[in-house]
Formats: C-alpha cells, sequence, structure tokens
C-alpha cells in the first residue's frame, strides 16, 4: 500500500507535468515559421521602389525613405534616433523596414495599424521629410517619367490622372511588402538540419528551452505581441526616462496598464540592427541578450549560453532585393501590350461584375457568411491561447486582422445594412484590446511554468545539499520539502484546477537555511504569486471578452439581407463571351516577352557583377570602392560618424612570384582576400584595386578601434610561405585615413590612406600609419 507523503507527492508532480505540458517546449515546435520569397515582381513594386529610394520626396531633396531605412543596416538605421528634417529627433530608435507584413501592428509601441496608416501619419507630421502631401504630388506630376509609371502601374484611368496621394502610398508600401529577408535558419525550419551551423542548433535551442520564444515567435520571430519591459525586473534606462519614452506604450493610450508596453520587435536580420531597444540605447547583441533574461525571462545567463544565441541571430539573412530596375524600353513595351491585350479581354468580365446585380447580391451573400466564419474562428482561437494546442500567436492575429479588414472592406451594402456594420466594427475593437492583454499575460504564465518545475527540483537538490554538509538535520528537510511541495500544489491547483486543498500547517521559518536555498525558495514565491495573479487577470479578461456579444448582430445584418433580397430580387441580364481567342494570343505574347525580360535581365545583372568584381579573388575593384566611397562619406556625414580608409600594399609579394612563380602568387592573394573577409563585420567594404594592394573602408569605427584592426589585419596579413628548401616572408604596409578628421571628401580620403601607406613603407615596412601623424 502506497504511504500518503509518497502519493502526495506523485499527485504534486503529476499535476505540475500535466498542466506544463500545453506550454513545454513539444508544443512550440510551431511557434516560430518560415518565409518565403515574394511570389512575383509588378510594376507597382518597380514603381515603389523608386519612390523609396527618390530624395525628391524631401524638402531639401537630401531625404528619402531609405535615409531611415538603410538595407545595409538590415532595414534599419546608424543612429540611435534619426533626425527628422525639422532638426528634432525621432521619438524611437527606427525598426526595420523588412519583412513589413509579417508583423501585426507598426511601431515601437505599436501605434500603427497599417504601413499605409505610418506612411500617411509621416508625411502629414511634416517633420520628417519636410514636404506635404500636396507638395509632393507636384512634384510627382512635374515629371513625365513618373506620369509614364504611375498610368502603367494603376490602370483603369485616363493618362494623367494617376499621380495621386492615394497611388503614391500605394506604391511605396507595395515595394515595401516584398522587401522579405528569407535566410538559411528558414531552410533549417523546413527540415533541413544541415542549413545552420551546429552552435547555431545550439542556440536555437537554448532560445526555446530558456522562454524566448514565448514573445519572439511566429514567422518573424516578434513582431506579433505586445509585452512590458520589465516582466520580472523593472527596465528604466537613463537615456529613455527625461523624454519620457521609457513609458512605452502609455504615452500614446494614457492607460496605466500600457506602462512600459512595447511591441515585441523581430529578431530577423537583429545582428545588423544596432543600436538596440526603442531608445538605441544599446549597442552590442551580447548586452542585450542579458538583459532581456534577467528583466523579462528572470533568468541569469552563462557567456556560453549567450554566445550560442549570439550565434543563431548573426546567421546571414538574404535581404530580399529582387524588386530591381529593368530596362526601361522592355519595361514599357511588356506593360503596354499586356495592358492593351489583357485589359481589352478582361473590360467585359469586369463590366459585367460591376453592373450585375446578380453579382452584387452575391458577394454581400458571400461577406455575410464570411463574418460568421471569421466571428467563429476568432472565438476558436481565443479558447486555444490558453489550450494545449497552442502554437502561437500568428494564428488569432491573423483572424483578428482579417476579420477587422473585412468589416473595413465591405461591397456595396444598402444603407440599413450599414449600421449593424458600425456596431460590429466598435465590438470588434473592444474584443480586440482584451485579445492583446490575453496574449501578454499567456506568454508570462508560460515562461514561469516552464521554469517553476525545474526551480522545485533545484530547491530540493539543494535541501538534500545542505544535508549532507549538516548544515539541516533530514527532519528539517522533510519539513521543508513538504511545504515547498504543499505550497507549490496548493498555489497552482486553487488557480489552474480550481482545487483547493486542507493545508492548514504553520509555515517553516526561513531562518535556518543556507543563504544560497533561501534566494531559491523565494524566487518560488515570486513566481507562484506571478502565477496566481496572472492567472486571476486572465480569468478576468476571458469573462469580459465573452460579454461581447457580437453574434446578435450578425443574426441581424444575415436577416436584414434576407429581406433586402426579397425585395430587390430582379431578371439578371446575360453579356457578351469571353475573347477566349484573343486572350490566348495576348497569353502567348506577354510569355514570349517575359521570357525575353528575364533573359535580359541576367544577363545585365552577370555584367554589372563582373564590373564590381575583381575575377581573382572575389572581392570588389577599384570601380566598386569608387562608387561606394561617396555612400559611406554621405551616411557618416548625416550620422556624424566617422568612416577608416585601409590602404594596405604587400611587403615581399614580388619574391613570392620570383621565386615561387605567379600560381603561387595568385593563391598567396585569394589566401589574403579570404583572411580580410574572416577579420572584418558585414558592414565594412574589402577591394582589391590592383596587383597586391587592398583597400578596406570600416564605417562607425573610432581611433582606438581603427588601430585596433589594422593590428588584427596586419598579423592576419604577415606569413612566412615555404617552398622546398627556400622560404618568403610576406607582409603588409598599412596606410590610416579617417573621416572627417583628415578630410571630408571621398576621393581625398584614399589618396590620403595611400600617402599614410607610403610613408609605412619608408619606415621600415610592415607597420602601420595613420595620415593624421605625418
Amino acid at each position: 500500500m502506497i504511504c500518503k507523503p509518497m502519493f502526495l507527492n506523485f499527485l504534486i508532480v503529476t499535476t505540475l507535468f500535466l498542466w506544463a505540458i500545453p506550454y513545454s517546449d513539444a508544443h512550440q515546435v510551431d511557434a516560430i515559421t518560415p518565409i518565403q520569397w515574394p511570389e512575383k515582381i509588378t510594376p507597382k513594386m518597380l514603381l515603389g521602389k523608386r519612390l523609396f529610394f527618390d530624395k525628391r520626396l524631401s524638402r531639401d531633396y537630401e531625404t528619402s525613405c531609405a535615409s531611415c531605412h538603410q538595407f545595409e543596416r538590415g532595414g534599419s538605421s546608424f543612429e540611435k534616433r534619426p533626425i527628422q528634417y525639422s532638426g528634432e529627433p525621432t521619438k524611437h530608435n527606427a525598426t526595420s523596414i523588412f519583412n513589413l507584413t509579417k508583423n501585426y501592428n507598426l511601431g515601437w509601441i505599436g501605434q500603427f495599424a497599417s504601413a499605409e496608416f505610418h506612411l500617411n501619419n509621416l508625411i502629414s507630421e511634416n517633420k520628417e521629410m519636410g514636404l506635404s502631401w500636396e507638395e509632393i504630388e507636384q512634384r510627382i506630376k512635374h515629371d513625365a517619367e513618373y506620369v509614364k509609371l504611375f498610368a502603367k502601374a494603376f490602370t483603369g484611368k485616363e493618362v494623367g490622372g494617376y499621380v495621386t496621394r492615394e497611388n503614391i502610398s500605394q506604391a511605396i508600401v507595395t515595394y515595401e511588402h516584398a522587401l522579405t529577408t528569407p535566410s538559411a535558419f528558414d531552410l533549417y525550419l523546413q527540415g533541413d538540419k544541415t542549413a545552420i551551423t551546429e552552435q547555431a542548433i545550439q542556440g536555437f535551442e537554448l532560445f526555446q528551452d530558456y522562454g524566448c520564444v514565448s514573445c519572439h515567435q511566429g514567422k518573424n520571430i516578434g513582431g506579433n505581441l505586445l509585452q512590458k519591459l520589465g516582466v520580472f525586473e523593472a527596465y528604466q534606462p537613463s537615456a529613455s526616462i527625461e523624454d519620457r519614452t521609457y513609458l512605452g506604450r502609455y504615452n500614446y493610450s494614457g492607460k496605466n496598464i500600457d506602462r512600459q508596453v512595447f511591441r515585441v520587435p523581430s529578431l530577423r536580420n537583429v545582428a545588423l540592427t544596432s543600436p538596440y531597444f526603442h531608445d538605441g540605447s544599446i549597442v552590442d547583441l551580447e548586452t542585450v541578450i542579458k538583459l532581456m533574461a534577467k528583466h523579462q525571462l528572470g533568468r541569469n545567463l552563462t557567456n556560453v549560453d549567450i554566445a550560442r544565441i549570439v550565434a543563431l541571430a548573426k546567421l546571414k539573412w538574404y535581404t530580399a532585393s529582387r524588386v530591381n530596375t529593368v530596362n526601361q524600353y522592355f519595361k514599357v513595351m511588356l506593360i503596354s501590350v499586356g495592358f492593351v491585350l489583357v485589359m481589352g479581354g478582361l473590360y467585359t468580365y469586369f463590366e459585367f461584375e460591376k453592373t450585375s446585380q446578380f453579382q452584387q447580391n452575391n458577394s454581400i451573400h458571400s461577406y455575410v457568411n464570411e463574418i460568421e466564419k471569421l466571428d467563429a474562428s476568432l472565438d476558436k482561437q481565443i479558447l486555444l491561447i490558453n489550450s494545449w494546442y497552442f502554437s502561437n500567436y500568428d494564428s488569432v492575429n491573423q483572424v483578428s486582422s482579417k476579420y477587422q479588414e473585412l468589416l473595413d472592406t465591405p461591397p456595396y451594402l444598402p444603407k440599413k445594412l450599414e449600421s449593424v456594420l458600425l456596431e460590429l466594427n466598435r465590438q470588434l475593437a473592444s474584443k480586440t484590446g482584451l485579445i492583446e492583454q490575453v496574449k501578454s499575460n499567456n506568454a508570462v504564465l508560460r515562461n514561469s511554468l516552464n521554469y517553476l518545475p525545474a526551480l522545485t527540483n533545484q530547491i530540493a537538490l539543494s535541501l538534500e545539499v545542505a544535508g549532507e554538509q549538516e548544515q539541516l538535520t533530514n527532519v528539517q528537510i522533510n519539513v521543508y520539502k513538504q511545504y515547498m511541495y504543499r505550497l507549490a500544489f496548493q498555489g497552482i491547483a486553487s488557480q489552474i484546477i480550481h482545487h483547493r486543498t486542507g493545508i492548514n500547517e504553520k509555515i517553516p521559518s526561513l531562518a535556518d537555511l543556507p543563504a544560497e536555498v533561501i534566494v531559491f525558495w523565494k524566487n518560488l514565491n515570486v513566481h507562484i504569486k506571478m502565477l496566481i495573479e496572472v492567472k486571476q487577470l486572465d480569468k478576468d479578461l476571458h469573462e469580459q471578452i465573452e460579454q461581447i456579444e457580437m453574434k446578435n448582430n450578425i443574426e441581424l445584418l444575415a436577416g436584414m439581407f434576407s429581406e433586402y433580397l426579397e425585395e430587390s430580387d430582379k431578371q439578371l441580364k446575360q453579356y457578351q463571351s469571353w475573347f477566349v481567342g484573343y486572350l490566348f494570343i495576348g497569353f502567348i505574347t506577354i510569355t514570349g516577352f517575359f521570357i525575353a525580360l528575364r533573359y535580359y535581365n541576367h544577363q545585365h545583372r552577370k555584367y554589372k557583377n563582373e564590373t564590381l568584381t575583381d575575377p581573382l579573388t572575389g572581392l570588389g575593384n577599384r570601380r566598386k570602392l569608387d562608387k561606394a566611397m561617396s555612400v559611406y562619406v554621405d551616411q557618416a556625414r548625416k550620422s556624424k560618424t566617422t568612416v577608416g580608409v585601409f590602404f594596405i600594399d604587400l611587403d615581399g609579394f614580388k619574391n613570392v612570384n620570383d621565386t615561387l612563380g605567379h600560381k603561387k602568387g595568385d593563391q598567396l592573394l585569394q589566401q589574403m582576400a579570404k583572411n580580410l573577409e574572416s577579420s572584418l563585420r558585414l558592414n565594412d567594404l574589402i577591394t582589391r584595386i590592383g596587383g597586391d594592394e587592398f583597400v578596406v573602408v570600416v564605417p562607425n569605427a573610432n581611433i582606438e578601434a581603427l588601430q585596433r584592426i589594422a593590428d588584427q589585419i596586419l598579423e592576419l596579413l604577415t606569413l612566412e610561405i615555404e617552398h622546398s628548401d627556400e622560404s618568403v616572408l610576406v607582409s603588409a604596409s598599412i596606410g590610416i585615413s579617417c573621416y572627417p578628421i583628415d578630410t571630408e571628401g571621398a576621393v581625398q580620403l584614399i589618396e590620403y590612406a595611400d600617402e599614410a601607406m607610403y610613408q609605412a613603407k619608408a619606415d621600415g615596412r610592415s607597420c602601420i600609419r595613420f595620415f593624421m601623424d605625418i
């Protein structure tokens, strides 16, 4: 017969295990899902790209959308808070423009419901670009090339009527939606276990085990949840306190529940998007991971675990640069032929849909059915949030967004149906706000429950160790264990399964416990208290959600529509048949042009890459250096940072060619190129501009950093090559110039670095010289 204490322990452990199943890692396999490339490139995307990079959208012709969302910075900015045209810094750090459609809301505090809303708000405030919508329209309308592009991208009206505020916004947003960045990590998620390194795999496992995936999940590894910054420990960076940005969403909503609440950022391209946090106060990824573990998870990570998670974050994400400008001649032919052929055939179909009462009634019927389905689906997703079958918040976000979009974009409706739709809109807004709070509480609850079983085991083990060290007697150990198990069981059972035990015993004193055990004991009480409070709040929120009854209004809408059908039932007219042959010829023609266009683009990209690449090493050549220097200097001027230029000439390379042969010399240059690539950052530019001459451009680094990088390069490029009985020593002479200390001219930077290199040669070679010192 099983004794009572053993049975009670078994019941406690079983209860904890069964209740934690829906929140365990086994049910978080689908918490992060892969993304794909955009399906096709459209004329509207190409127009949007041109507008995105066009500085004419700013008053001083110096700023474009790409100024704050720089591709080389992962779609974000070099600056902590970019400076607007008005001279004021933005309220928050610039978020990444990549993978925009995977986010639930936009902005650090989720204040923008869509990319369109964000863009319109940006222009309307008249701070960042310095131009109003009316002024932007006038500038675009006076460009004949833009007028043609708008006419081809927005068909259906007369030429010249397309440059409008709405169409400008729509074109830019269409391009932004195409900027996705799939990576090797997405291949790993799809089943290719060799796509990423073993260290990155370990980092991903830790990312899930520690509970990071509770908030950073979904297709964008974040971006679909609003969460408080400082769940277990308050976080108030001094840099934010003065301007109140640390208050987060509270500054937008004015609600106390939104204090220090921010949108969970996406972790795609996170290695490139420094500086971090809403105020750009943290510059390195390791510190971010350490702070998040402490404040959001209540944990302290080891340096080894941090390094593994960093390895996952630094996986290369492939920027969606597929939306490229195509040759104007082919583009005009493609769009013109497509417009004439396809629109000629489709015109009859769209006219029929527009004028046919049958189609109108059918669309309303489908609309009402879709509302009923989405309402049921939303209720199901709300139930799933706290169930064993929970994966991530993408599903409830998608249903909620689709529901709101459906209510915002109804077909033509009789006036008597529109009043019911307004009431449904109001009810959905209330329900959506409550769902956001449920999601936030749910994330905290899952994290604590993942941690609680491990914590009780840790306390039990610590008590055993204290017993072995004769700090506690066996009786004391059993008392503390039994109380700990009963405390965990009573706290969880009363809140989770609504069962209250009859345990009424005196709380054992903590005075006899060793200090290290007291820390664990207090941590246990914190987590149990958190579980009880959050679960009660979760229960209250669900009760409020249930009180929002939308089904009555949906049934009223369906009944009113049935009456409308009876009143407006008319005989439908038939329309002319499709121009099947005409469309077939158009399809064949467009396909032929598309194949020719793809071939031309392929050849054009191949030629362009060849003209910018050194064929021996695969590095950039002098042409690429000349093109890139002005870009680096412009970015440094705007962000008030530095640009360092290293002019590197190999010492002893001629001896390698003369003694060992040109083939060995070529192999040495290839090895030197690999050494340089392995030692520098992703944003640094490495070029070979001559036989044994290399130029390296390093942005955003002070003099001490440039010296450290130069020392590392000098060590990597110092080699002793042995061949038969001979050996040849190869090293490097390095000259360094710096913007803006030495000069503000891009060409002069290279010339000054060259002069400093010759000074290094004159001073004995195999050394480093700064231009400022000569």
